[in-house]
C-alpha cells in the first residue's frame, strides 16, 4: 500500500515495492519507508536523484551496516529516521560529494557497537537503546554543531570522562538515564559542555550516589536537572549536592536520597 500526501509532500510506502524512477517522487520532500523486512538496500542509491527530499524515514526495518554507503547522502536530505534496525556499525560514507546537509539521525534500538565517524554538522542525534560504552564517546565528541544528544542505555558503566565531548560547545540537551554512572570526570580546562541546559539523569543504576551528585557541579550552565527514579543509598546526603545558580527546574519524583527535604534549598542557592 502507498499512501500519498501532496499537501505536505509526504510519502508514506508500506509493505511496498519502491519504484523511485516515477515522476512523483521527484515532487516530494519527505519519505517514508516503514516495516517493510522486504526492502533491501539494492536501489536506495536512487534517492538521491530525489533533489528535493529533506527527510527520509527507514525506520522499524532490517537494514544493516550497508544502509549508510547506500544511501550516499550527498543530496539535501536534513532528517533520517534509521530507528530499530540492524546497524551494529556507524560508518559514512566519503569522498568528493559525500557530504551532506544531514542535520537530524535517529539511530536509537539498534545494535550499535562501534561507531567510526559522524556527519560534523549534525545537530540531533538519537542513540538511545543501544550498546554503548564510554570509549565510543569520543567519535560523538567531535560534532561541534550538535545540540542535543540522547544516550539512553545501559552500556555506560563506572566513570564517564567528559573529556570524550571535547568539542560539544553548543551541546544543550543530554539524556543519559538508565546507566550505571558513578560520576562524571572533567578536563581541567573546563570547556566541554559549557553550554549544557538540560541534563537528564533518570533511574541511573548506582547505590551510592555521592560521587556522581558532587560531579554535577562542573555542570555550571544548567538550567533543569532530572534525577527522578533512583535509589541511592542513605549515605548520599545534601553535603553532595553542589550549588548550581542558573538552576531553575529541578525533578527528584520518586528519588531516595535520605536527606532533609528542606535542606533542598541550599542546592537551589535559596
Amino acid at each position: 500500500m502507498t499512501i500519498w500526501s501532496d499537501e505536505d509532500k509526504v510519502i508514506t510506502i508500506w509493505g511496498a515495492s519502491m519504484e523511485i524512477d516515477r515522476s512523483p517522487w521527484i515532487l516530494h520532500r519527505k519519505i517514508s519507508i516503514e516495516r517493510d523486512q522486504s526492502i533491501t538496500v539494492d536501489g536506495l542509491d536512487k534517492l538521491s536523484r530525489l533533489s528535493n527530499l529533506e527527510l527520509l524515514d527507514l525506520g522499524v526495518n532490517m537494514f544493516n551496516n550497508d544502509i549508510l554507503p547506500s544511501l550516499g547522502l550527498h543530496f539535501r536530505l536534513q532528517n533520517l529516521y534509521l530507528l530499530d534496525n540492524e546497524i551494529d556499525k556507524v560508518v559514512f560514507p566519503k569522498g568528493p560529494g559525500a557530504r551532506s546537509s544531514l542535520q537530524t539521525l535517529y539511530l536509537d534500538s539498534n545494535k550499535l557497537n562501534k561507531i567510526i565517524d559522524f556527519q560534523d554538522n549534525l545537530e540531533y542525534l538519537d542513540l538511545r537503546g543501544n550498546k554503548l560504552n564510554s570509549s565510543m564517546l569520543s567519535s560523538i565528541g567531535a560534532l561541534s554543531s550538535l545540540k542535543t544528544l540522547y544516550l539512553n542505555d545501559k552500556g555506560l558503566r563506572g566513570i564517564v570522562d567528559i573529556a570524550g565531548f571535547y568539542s560539544l560547545s553548543n551541546l544543550e540537551f543530554l539524556d543519559m538515564s538508565n546507566n550505571e554512572i558513578d560520576k562524571f570526570i572533567f578536563p581541567k580546562d573546563g570547556t566541554s559542555l559549557k553550554g549544557l541546559t538540560e541534563l537528564y539523569l533518570v533511574n541511573i543504576s548506582i547505590r551510592d550516589g555521592s560521587s556522581l551528585l558532587r560531579s554535577l557541579g562542573s555542570f555550571s550552565s544548567l538550567k533543569k536537572l532530572d534525577l527522578r527514579f533512583n535509589n541511592f543509598s542513605e549515605t548520599t546526603t545534601t553535603a553532595n549536592l553542589p550549588y548550581l545558580r542558573n538552576l531553575t527546574s529541578l525533578y527528584m519524583d520518586d528519588t531516595n536520597l535520605g536527606i532533609n527535604f528542606l535542606q533542598i534549598f541550599k542546592f537551589l542557592g535559596c
